[in-house]
């Protein structure tokens, strides 16, 4: 099920950042704008200690007329010589990403479209 109404389902935007090899906490965001019709769906992993760093720096992107709504986190594995992502584990301050949503964004992001991608949502939280 996915979490956008079916009139935002038409315009919806995906995008996926990830700037590390191996095993970084991610955040999975709904991106909305008063004058935009589009919403943007997204995932961002970094290599950051807490996902309000990845959060801070979404929020540094955004345009002034844009919101960030942070729908959970967790720990992703890229593995870019086998094109695997995995991800597990869930965000201490943002709770567990909705499973379909992370699976909705990685199958529709076009750099990660020849990927394996394997979404789990543990209790696991990583210090």
């Amino acid at each position: 099920m996915s979490i956008l109404s079916e009139a935002e389902s038409r315009k919806v935007e995906y995008k996926v950042e990830i700037s590390h090899d191996g095993d970084e906490k991610y955040i999975v965001g709904r991106v909305t704008s008063p004058n935009c019709e589009s919403v943007k769906l997204l995932l961002v992993s970094h290599a950051l200690k807490y996902h309000s760093q990845i959060v801070e720096h979404v929020n540094q992107q955004l345009m002034a007329s844009e919101t960030l709504q942070v729908l959970g986190g967790g720990i992703l594995r890229i593995d870019r010589q086998q094109r695997t992502i995995f991800t597990y584990g869930q965000s201490g301050g943002y709770g567990k990403p909705n499973k379909n949503t992370v699976q909705e964004i990685l199958s529709n992001a076009a750099d990660f479209a020849d990927f394996t991608c394997t979404v789990t949502v543990t209790s696991y939280i990583r210090d």
